[in-house]
This record gives structure tokens, C-alpha cells and sequence, in this order.
């Protein structure tokens, strides 16, 4: 349902019952990654194209609870990736005029959580901090030793394509981005 599907009806379900603040209280309640992983998604997908909700979450200090639960000590890799994801979505998102959330956004203080998708292991990884850095611009010395960790682990899941006689396009297209992410960031 999208926000043209009887938004009277959307706006008095939001304002009686605050499903968006319900559910950001469940997420910093939970402790459990499984069903943190579920209540990111459920989150997610409550706020993505609609206007109204998601900037109930970013005035309710939703991308505060975004960062910390990507530091949280049982954050999975996934968790990690579904925290930037969304914070990229919500920065994109035209129906927010973009300021709404960029002025909630510090792109330094996202500075560890991309370095540390970038270091993961994970083509998908990867690809979403470039994601999240195509949208919000860091400029974070402290990046560079995170992009030399996913050039080299790009360039192996390349060598290892190859090896295979498996596309390498994918994989050269993101390694591409990551270069093009390199030589924009300040040196450290």
C-alpha cells in the first residue's frame, strides 16, 4: 500500500495507534539478532514510500537507533547491512524532499559503520556502503584502509571467478565503484 491508498485511513491508523514509535520501541527493546533482524525488515518496509511514517521515524531519533543497533555487540553482518540500507533509503527518498533526513544525518558519524561493511566479506556488503556513500558524501580519511580491504577482496572473488570460468562483470562493476569511492576520499 502506498501512500495514495486511502491516506485518510493510513494517517488515522498512524496517529491512533503509532505503529512506527510501537515498533522502534520493540527494536530497542529486543535483544535477540533473530527478531531484531525481523523488526529491521517489518521497519523497513513500514517506512519506505511513505512520507508520512518515515518522518515520524527520523523525528523519533530513528537513524540514533540505526547506529546503535549497527554497533550493538549481536549485530550480525545483516542487521549491520539492513542499518545502512535504510539510511540510504530514507536520504533518497524523494516524497521526503531529502533534507528532512539528511539534516538528521551526520555522514561522519557514518564513517565506522561503512568501513566496516566495506571490510566484510560480502559482494552485497560492499555494494551497499557504496550505496550509502553515493548518498550521504563522507568525507573519511579513516575509509581509505576499509576500500584497500574490499579492492583486494574483490579482486580475489574476481581471480577465483575467473579460475572457475564464471562473469566476472558484477564484480568488476563494483570494484569499479569502490576506486571511483577511493579517489574521492581524503588520504589518511
Amino acid at each position: 500500500m502506498d501512500d495514495d491508498s486511502n491516506p485518510d485511513l493510513q494517517q488515522a491508523v498512524r496517529e491512533r495507534f503509532g505503529l512506527v514509535e510501537r515498533l522502534m520501541a520493540h527494536v530497542r527493546a529486543e535483544a535477540e539478532p533473530a527478531n531484531i533482524k525481523r523488526l529491521l525488515f517489518t521497519l523497513g518496509a513500514l517506512v519506505r514510500g511513505h512520507a508520512a511514517n518515515a518522518r515520524d521515524f527520523v523525528h523519533n531519533a530513528g537513524v540514533q537507533l540505526l547506529e546503535t543497533l549497527f554497533y550493538h555487540e549481536r549485530a550480525t553482518p545483516d542487521i549491520r547491512r539492513r542499518c545502512v540500507t535504510l539510511v540510504a533509503d530514507l536520504a533518497t527518498d524523494g516524497q521526503l524532499h531529502g533534507a528532512d533526513v539528511l539534516g538528521h544525518i551526520d555522514p561522519e558519524q557514518w564513517c565506522g559503520p561503512l568501513g566496516t561493511l566495506l571490510r566484510e566479506p560480502h559482494v552485497a556488503s560492499i555494494e551497499k556502503a557504496l550505496d550509502a556513500t553515493d548518498v550521504l558524501q563522507p568525507q573519511c580519511p579513516a575509509l581509505q584502509p576499509s576500500i584497500a580491504a574490499a579492492l583486494a577482496h574483490l579482486d580475489s572473488e574476481r581471480a577465483a571467478a575467473r579460475a572457475g570460468g564464471e562473469p566476472t562483470d558484477h564484480v568488476d562493476e563494483v570494484r569499479a565503484r569502490v576506486a571511483l569511492l577511493q579517489l574521492s576520499q581524503p588520504a589518511s
